[in-house]
């Protein structure tokens, strides 16, 4: 950032890192007040192309993980997620969408995510809907937050011998879920080899 403003050249960093990383899993976690810059960045660079070519030794799929909220996020992460698919059209980039209901349910018109034109519009994109648990928000709602907002990670919130036995139980709760389901789409990516 430079004067409110995102420094796009700060991306070419970002990228040059990907490349020369060991290629396993790289995580990018941008927010909304990111999200178009970065998108434009993506396409204008042809980065997706740029990581997955085989100059750098990595001739693989790119996998971008998408939220959906429910509530009054929704419609603006529906938008968020045609708009990656529609930059984002090359064979070797597959979609995950991550239904999230904790603001509300993921429900538009009376279609569930599967019957919505965004879902239908882009299906052959999405390699797979994960869907997160409804948990109840006073105490796994309250723990997940609190993780979030401190910035840390399910194993800090676990170790730290500041958080009670019971949130700590209701994080490994929560981890082993969503462990569980990134561990099933390691099972679709290795069928798409």
């Amino acid at each position: 950032m430079e004067n409110n403003n995102i420094n796009a050249r700060g991306w070419d960093v970002l990228l040059e890192k990907m490349i020369k990383t060991d290629k396993s899993n790289v995580i990018i976690d941008n927010g909304a007040s990111s999200f178009v810059p970065f998108i434009a960045y993506a396409v204008e660079n042809s980065m997706m192309d740029i990581i997955t070519s085989d100059i750098n030794n990595y001739e693989s799929n790119v996998y971008i993980h998408v939220i959906i909220a429910g509530g009054e996020g929704l419609v603006h992460t529906l938008g968020g997620l045609n708009t990656i698919c529609e930059k984002f059209n090359q064979d070797n980039v597959k979609i995950i969408a991550w239904l999230n209901p904790f603001f509300g349910s993921i429900e538009q018109a009376g279609a569930q995510f599967e019957g919505m034109e965004a879902y239908k519009k882009n299906k052959s994109k999405i390699l797979a809907v994960m869907r997160i648990a409804e948990y109840t928000r006073d105490t796994f709602g309250k723990d997940i937050s609190d993780m979030l907002t401190s910035n840390k990670t399910f194993a800090e919130m676990i170790e730290s011998p500041s958080v009670s036995i019971a949130s700590r139980q209701r994080y490994l709760i929560v981890q082993k879920n969503i462990f569980n389901m990134i561990n099933s789409i390691d099972t679709i990516f290795d069928d798409e080899e």
